[in-house]
């Protein structure tokens, strides 16, 4: 058995206490939470099942209203157990959230789901996907998903950089850019869910990715001697291959955007060779750009730096990611399906 010894100076007085509790001990805390928790549960379980039931009766009905604007036969897909499924997750998803962005997501998604009549196709796969994914989102990380396929995937046709800026700007803004939350712990949680790669070695920054993404906007130009030199006679070219340079009219370029707008020309092989490396061998360099982005906007400049110093500008789109980025951007603005 220990022995405890306790010692004073002269003059002063001993005071030895154990266990004292100033207030409620263990046992009673364990005792008053219990009480609360029985009192109160079966009241707080029934609101939290009004409000589940609340939320899945207006994703319903979002899903309803946009289907009646499709064909009659597409209600009939729900009778599969994948289609169902999908509509089961949907609604525990937006019954934990009640976010208005995810309701609208995944009313698109489900939409698009049942459209898809092979339940073993890789959409059906990706789409159902989505949908269990969504549901671990916020309003931020779809924003995130939507710039990064505002951004990357899609391509316009603008007619010159202002017209660039203007698109993106508009696009954008209609996605609450000035909103997102840019870090890092934000594209970790996105990549934990499969949504991006974060490949730093593949950061693509502001400008570089104008440049590779839109040749033509940025083109240098060149002389008729020169692109005939390379391609031929222009006699011999078909019609609005080349044109007038967006930046000196003195001078000529290949007349698209970008890269995929030449499928409308139709070129044999070797001709359609050419000319890609035509565009991308008159590019504007990096600085040259940057001054002509700030000279066109400077309302742009915010957005320009979010991109260039966080993780989005080394984020690839996953399926689902793109699926996620393309529907969620289609709740904002008019888009064609995938």
């Amino acid at each position: 058995m220990s022995k405890q010894i306790q010692k004073s100076g002269d003059n002063s007085t001993q005071v030895q206490a154990e266990n004292y509790y100033a207030g409620a001990t263990p046992a009673e805390v364990i005792q008053i939470f219990n009480t609360l928790w029985e009192n109160n549960f079966p009241k707080l379980q029934k609101q939290a099942m009004d409000i589940a039931d609340q939320r899945a009766s207006e994703l319903k009905n979002e899903i309803i209203q946009e289907l009646s604007t499709k064909a009659p036969e597409i209600i009939e897909n729900l009778s599969t157990p994948r289609k169902q499924n999908d509509l089961f997750e949907a609604q525990k998803g937006y019954a934990l959230s009640g976010s208005e962005a995810l309701r609208k997501t995944l009313t698109s998604l489900v939409c698009a789901s049942l459209e898809e009549k092979d339940e073993s196709s890789s959409n059906s796969i990706i789409l159902s996907e989505a949908i269990k994914v969504a549901k671990n989102l916020s309003s931020n990380h779809l924003k995130i998903l939507g710039c990064i396929y505002l951004l990357k995937q899609l391509r316009f046709a603008p007619r010159n950089v202002q017209h660039l800026l203007d698109l993106f700007q508009q696009h954008l803004l209609a996605i609450d850019i000035n909103e997102i939350n840019f870090n890092v712990s934000e594209f970790l949680n996105l990549e934990f869910h499969r949504c991006v790669i974060i490949a730093p070695l593949q950061k693509k920054v502001f400008v570089p990715l104008m440049r590779e993404t839109y040749p033509g906007i940025f083109s240098k130009g060149f002389t008729i001697e020169h692109i005939e030199n390379i391609l031929g006679s222009m006699s011999f070219l078909p019609k609005n291959l080349i044109v007038e340079n967006l930046h000196d009219p003195k001078l000529l370029q290949i007349g698209i955007a970008n890269e995929e707008d030449l499928k409308t020309f139709k070129l044999e092989q070797r001709l359609h060779d050419k000319v890609v490396k035509t565009l991308r061998d008159n590019r504007m360099g990096d600085d040259e750009i940057t001054h002509l982005i700030k000279n066109k906007s400077e309302n742009f400049d915010l957005f320009i730096k979010n991109w260039d110093a966080s993780a989005i500008s080394a984020c690839r789109l996953s399926p689902v990611g793109k699926t996620l980025g393309h529907t969620f951007l289609q709740t904002r603005i008019d888009l064609p399906n995938l």
